[in-house]
Parts: structure tokens; C-alpha cells; sequence
């Protein structure tokens, strides 16, 4: 059987690679895709004091909208 957490650890990474791939297309901004990411935190944060699978997605997200943001020279 299948573990949850490599369940979510794969969605997360295609999600993270459809962000990239609409964003390589033109389909979407660096704004959109930085949006996206930010949803993403805010859904995301109300569970991160009773989870800490929570807490550390909400990390992983931090550090991809920092990476974001440091790419584009902000």
C-alpha cells in the first residue's frame, strides 16, 4: 500500500511542475505562479500548529517563493 505522505509528496511535485510548465509556456506570469504558491501557504497555514506535515510543506512553499523572488531580482 501506498504511504499518504509520498502520495502528497507527489502531487505537490507535479502541481510545482504544471506551475513551471505554464509559466515556461507563457500561460501564466511570474505573478500568477508566485500567486499560486502564496494560495498555496495561506491554505495551508491555519494547520501548521497541529500538524507538522503542515509546517513543513509551509516551509517548502516559503522557500519556493523566496527562490521565486530572488530569480527575479526582488
Amino acid at each position: 500500500m501506498i504511504n499518504a505522505n509520498a502520495i502528497a509528496i507527489a502531487g505537490g511535485a507535479v502541481a510545482a511542475s504544471l506551475v513551471d510548465a505554464l509559466t515556461d509556456k507563457g500561460l501564466l506570469t511570474e505573478d500568477d505562479a508566485a500567486r499560486v504558491r502564496a494560495k498555496a501557504l495561506q491554505l495551508l497555514t491555519p494547520y501548521i500548529m497541529t500538524s507538522s506535515d503542515a509546517e513543513a510543506a509551509c516551509r517548502i512553499i516559503t522557500d519556493m517563493l523566496v527562490g521565486l523572488a530572488k530569480a527575479r531580482g526582488k
